[in-house]
């Protein structure tokens, strides 16, 4: 909804303004949607659109009437009718309903909508009091009443008189014009007066006799109106015509009122207008562009937005203009042309005095009885001078370090505020853009950045790029460069920075060191004589100081292929150094287990560290635990021990044989004999053990060798007859007691 201004000759209540105008008393600002039309008492905080806005001002100091409003009603049996006239004047309050105002606004036309509201408003009184037009001069003054409540809820001051066709006829109207002189205007004023009266209950006789009399009333009338405004001291021009429908007018009422009491008469309402051609609108508003050129002839466009409100219009009459907006806009644009041109472009850019601009507007127009309020506004400006600055710098660009061939990368996001523009005067320019002048202050933070890590070594940049150096007390890069980048900002461009972030991105050689670092690789290494077997494990744990582009070049060499295979070659290297020492270094099979060839084994791998430190620029850690293979003599020595055991097992595999057949003879010709001898033992030795492997196990459990002897020699002693049963039954229970106590012995 864009609203609609009233005719020219009426000063309407309300205006549109600009951004940043501050109300004057009486006066409410409220702010429209423009693609909406919606209206808004406050502006919205916070919109996930963008929004155009309008901004409008309602003063309340404007009475917007009319005198002569008729209205036919009838009653509900339309029995009997009444006609009547109405007389109004209203204002808009600050405190106005916000729909009701875009209601007023969008209309068209002030009266026709205010007459539809008050047909409304009638029409709801009735349905409420159907006895209204058979009972009017009691009801009338509940109607009014409530129009004028009702009006008020909507932030509206309603004055109203209501008369019907009697009281019109019979009272008839008390009009007429003064002429009135006031000290500012060389003319007399014109006031033209219409008032309406009615007789007063109390006093109906003298109420009658007035009327009657009324070229009497008439001219006491004018008199008292007369007397009303003389009253009032060095009257100017200007309050007579837009006062007299306030301050003046509540004189002339108050007058009136205690002469008509006495004459049995009640104001009812009162019409005042003065005549005078040519009155401006009280306020103007407009926008105007100044086209001119800089001293460097360089064009530029400067827009103005202005409300003219009209202080003073005994100096407007005398002042010879007649038409007020096209002499402001020539005298403006002398005015900002003359400015203009006594200026170059960056001077404009840097130091724009659009208050000298003000200030000569107002000193013109104050003599012509205006005051201004005045936005002005340089879009030429606005295109070069940025009001922030964000910057942001990641991935696509590199930093040479002090090694050339070794670049990082670093992300900053910068956002400031521009506070002092004229620090960037030097790459101000009417044909740059804003985005053009952001560029340029990018590039110098990038060139500062360069400077920066150039300086640097590799190693130091990645190991205290967050952490400061204790060797060298220097800060951490991040900071450094934080520092840095600010103070350019601040001093060389003026801008203050809110947010500032500095930190380190990964390069391809950062990434591929990290594919290896602390990837666990074996190493197998073995002497030419094949006497030495040792099994190391190593990691990569750094880049080794100043090996950055040594790591590098390795990498570049590498080309695409997976980081593994800079470990293979790391072990190749490890494998190739280590045996080529051993080679050289003099032993015996035995030396091998000795501290002495530990600590040179060791050396070995330290030197093995150092090189691959050179070569690759890589640091590397090997495990502590290292597997150490079997020597010649230790095989040889495994191997023979081997056939021994085989060789034993398969002796006692023999002597099993050999003393079962013993005992088996013995079980066949000497059974009792074998019963004497414990025949438990030796029936449970026979019968749960069968194979010769598990005889031997139980005879190491049963037999000790001195017993196994004395067995032999019984068995002997047995077979030769040597020995009778008794003799056996004898010496038979010390063997039993025997071999039962090596069989505990050898179960603990």
């Amino acid at each position: 909804m864009a609203f609609k201004l009233i005719k020219k000759d009426i000063n309407p209540p309300y205006f549109e303004a600009y951004k940043g105008y501050t109300p004057n008393t009486g006066e409410k600002l409220v702010f429209e949607d423009e693609k909406t039309g919606e209206l808004y008492a406050e502006k919205p905080g916070f919109s996930l659109k963008s929004r155009k806005w309008k901004y409008l001002v309602v003063d309340s100091s404007i009475p917007v009437g009319k005198r002569g409003y008729f209205r036919k009603l009838e009653s509900l049996d339309d029995a009997m009718e009444i006609t009547l006239k109405i007389n109004y004047n209203f204002r808009l309050l600050t405190d106005i309903d916000i729909h009701f105002l875009r209601e007023i606004m969008s209309s068209g036309s002030l009266h026709t909508f205010f007459e539809s509201r008050l047909n409304r408003w009638i029409d709801e009184f009735l349905s409420k009091n159907p006895d209204f037009i058979s009972d009017f001069f009691q009801a009338k003054k509940r109607l009014l009443q409530s129009l004028r409540d009702t009006a008020r809820t909507k932030g509206i001051l309603l004055e109203i008189a209501l008369l019907d066709d009697n009281e019109d006829r019979n009272n008839d109207e008390i009009s007429g014009v003064i002429d009135i002189k006031t000290s500012d205007y060389y003319g007399r004023v014109s006031l033209n007066y219409t008032l309406d009266c009615e007789i007063k209950e109390d006093n109906i006789p003298r109420g009658k006799l007035s009327l009657v009399r009324k070229d009497i009333l008439k001219r006491e009338v004018r008199k008292e109106i007369r007397e009303s405004i003389e009253s009032i001291g060095n009257l100017k021009l200007h309050t007579l015509y837009f006062d007299i429908n306030k301050s003046i007018r509540s004189k002339i009422e108050n007058k009136l009122e205690k002469y008509l009491s006495k004459k049995g008469l009640r104001l009812t309402f009162i019409h005042l207008k003065i005549d005078l051609p040519n009155v401006p609108l009280f306020r103007e508003r407009f926008d105007y562009t100044v086209e001119g050129k800089t001293k460097n002839t360089y064009p530029i466009s400067i827009n103005h937005s202005i409300i003219l409100t009209l202080e003073d219009l005994g100096k407007y009459y005398s002042s010879g203009i007649t038409e007020v907006v096209p002499w402001v806009k020539k005298e403006m644009t002398r005015i900002t042309q003359d400015y203009i041109f006594e200026h170059n472009f960056t001077e404009l850019v840097i130091d724009f005095q659009d208050q000298w601009i003000r200030d000569e507007m107002r000193k013109i127009l104050e003599n012509k009885g205006y005051r201004i309020k005045q936005l002005i506004t340089i879009p030429d400006l606005e295109k070069v001078v940025p009001d922030t600055i964000e910057i942001e710098i990641g991935d696509d660009l590199e930093f040479e370090t002090k090694r050339n061939d070794v670049k990082v990368k670093i992300g900053v996001q910068v956002n400031g505020k521009v506070n002092e523009i004229e620090r960037m005067k030097d790459i101000l320019h009417p044909k740059k853009a804003v985005k053009d002048i952001v560029e340029l202050i990018k590039k110098s933070v990038v060139n500062e950045i360069r400077l920066i890590i150039h300086a640097m070594e590799p190693q130091h940049f990645y190991m205290h790029f967050d952490h400061p150096s204790t060797d060298t007390n220097e800060a951490a890069v991040s900071e450094q460069i934080t520092k840095r980048i600010i103070k350019l900002l601040e001093v060389k461009y003026g801008i203050a920075i809110n947010t500032f972030i500095c930190k380190s991105l990964e390069t391809n050689l950062e990434k591929k060191f990290r594919e290896i670092h602390m990837r666990t690789k074996t190493v197998e290494i073995e002497s030419k004589s094949g006497e030495i077997n040792e099994t190391v494990r190593f990691d990569v744990v750094s880049v080794f100081k100043d090996g950055w582009h040594i790591f590098k070049a390795k990498c570049d060499t590498l080309g695409k292929q997976d980081s593994t295979a800079m470990l293979d070659d790391i072990a190749k290297r490890i494998k190739d150094n280590v045996e080529s020492a051993l080679d050289e270094f003099r032993f015996d099979f035995v030396a091998v287990k000795n501290v002495e060839f530990k600590t040179r084994f060791f050396e070995f791998l330290r030197a093995s560290a150092q090189s691959i430190s050179e070569d690759f620029g890589l640091g590397i850690t090997f495990s502590k635990s290292i597997g150490r293979g079997m020597t010649s003599v230790e095989k040889d020595m495994r191997e023979e021990l081997k056939a021994e055991r085989k060789h034993k097992r398969k002796k006692n595999k023999k002597i099993r044989g050999a003393e079962l057949k013993k005992l088996d003879a013995i079980n066949t010709n000497n059974i009792e004999m074998i019963k004497l001898l414990g025949e438990t033992e030796l029936k449970d030795f026979r019968t749960d053990y069968k194979s010769p492997e598990e005889l031997e196990e139980k005879r190491k459990v049963l037999l000790n060798e001195s017993l196994r002897e004395k067995l032999d020699s019984k068995y002997k002693d047995l077979e030769a007859g040597e020995i009778t049963k008794d003799n056996l039954l004898h010496s038979s229970s010390g063997v039993k007691k025997k071999l039962k106590k090596g069989t505990n012995k050898n179960k603990k």
